[in-house]
């Protein structure tokens, strides 16, 4: 029993600490380096060429003239603060009433696309019958400019 509360106070001893958390966390804080300006731009870049698809927006206007066939006017704009896009991949969906996916297929847009900046492009649309009642597009991705 003796050895066993001598046990407790030794572990007692060693595990307590005369500083506080925060003071520790503070401590650990000031030892690291602050990141320069163009350390914080490249880890934004990077941030913004992992995930194109977050940074890319896609805007459809549909235009079904009365002679030939219909197509879309598509407006790709790039709201990524530091990074360049380029070869964007547009997927048209055709979807049917019972929200049941048709057809689709992919379209590149060869185009490098600035940060703040939009690129105008055209697809057209294949040929469809009555089961189609929607049409939606989708940016897929991009290819990240370097």
């Amino acid at each position: 029993m003796k050895y066993f509360i001598m046990l407790i106070l030794f572990c007692l001893l060693f595990s307590c600490s005369n500083e506080p958390k925060d003071v520790k966390e503070k401590v650990v804080v000031q030892k690291q380096k602050p990141k320069t300006e163009e350390e914080l731009r490249q880890e934004l870049v990077e941030k913004e060429l992992k995930n194109p698809k977050k940074y890319l927006k896609i805007f459809v206007e549909r235009k079904d003239p009365f002679i030939g066939r219909a197509y879309l006017i598509c407006s790709v704009r790039n709201t990524a603060t530091m990074a360049t896009f380029k070869d964007i991949v547009i997927q048209v969906q055709y979807w049917s009433k019972t929200n049941s996916m048709i057809k689709k297929w992919d379209n590149t847009f060869y185009e490098f696309i600035t940060p703040y900046s939009s690129k105008d492009c055209r697809i057209d649309l294949l040929k469809y019958g009555d089961e189609v009642a929607s049409i939606k597009t989708v940016i897929v991705g991009a290819a990240p400019v370097k």
